[in-house]
């Protein structure tokens, strides 16, 4: 049932309390927060808990992701841009050109009643119980089978970065540039196109494939 105008705006001054409450809370148990989210580096883990009042319904979510600290570097190497390596840890989330993933665990809470304080506890709560549980079971393969799937169940959001990026982490370069060709077939960009050289991820990758392939003897 849709809300009124006065709820929705009461909506979104919660969700910038909550915010604001986050900020003083979430450093303590060792996250940072940016724009309202939270995000975090974990052995070799770059951890983001993306945290939203809804504002058509008293519901938040949380969401956890997780990629390698070490994919966006591959992907700024493909795409030319080694210069982001010197941006911050939060640029990994807000940056145009990173990598993009899908949750690994998303959970809706009834924030009915709740102040900013008391919501911004039980996400914050949530986002570290889930970060914890998930945690220990991260690899690199399972990453890439976890985007493989989700890039079956949501071809339009085009995960075709990050698998293409963690085949060359796990030195399946054979696999990689034969997923850029399939996708190539098919006229898919990967999501990405640099504009002044007129080439799509996808023409990059294969390109910088071709270039970095390790010499045979």
């Amino acid at each position: 049932m849709p809300i009124s105008k006065e709820e929705a705006k009461a909506r979104r001054l919660l969700a910038k309390n909550v915010a604001a409450e986050l900020r003083g809370r979430a450093k303590a148990i060792g996250w940072k927060v940016s724009q309202g989210w939270l995000f975090r580096e974990h052995n070799g883990w770059f951890v983001e808990a993306r945290l939203s009042v809804l504002t058509s319904r008293p519901k938040s979510t949380v969401e956890l992701h997780f990629k390698p600290m070490s994919i966006d570097p591959v992907f700024w190497e493909i795409m030319g841009l080694e210069s982001n390596n010197s941006q911050p840890l939060s640029f990994r989330i807000f940056g145009a050109f990173t990598v993009g993933t899908h949750e690994q665990a998303r959970i809706e809470l009834d924030d009915t009643s709740l102040d900013a304080a008391r919501l911004a506890e039980l996400m914050l709560d949530e986002s570290h119980r889930q970060f914890q549980s998930l945690a220990s079971a991260q690899s690199v393969e399972r990453f890439a089978d976890h985007m493989r799937e989700c890039q079956c169940r949501f071809p339009a959001a085009s995960y075709l970065p990050a698998i293409v990026c963690a085949l060359v982490l796990l030195d399946r370069r054979l696999e990689a540039r034969e997923l850029c060709q399939m996708a190539l077939q098919r006229k898919e960009t990967g999501g990405f196109w640099d504009g002044p050289r007129s080439k799509s991820f996808i023409d990059l990758a294969l390109e910088w494939l071709a270039k970095t392939e390790p010499a045979r003897h």
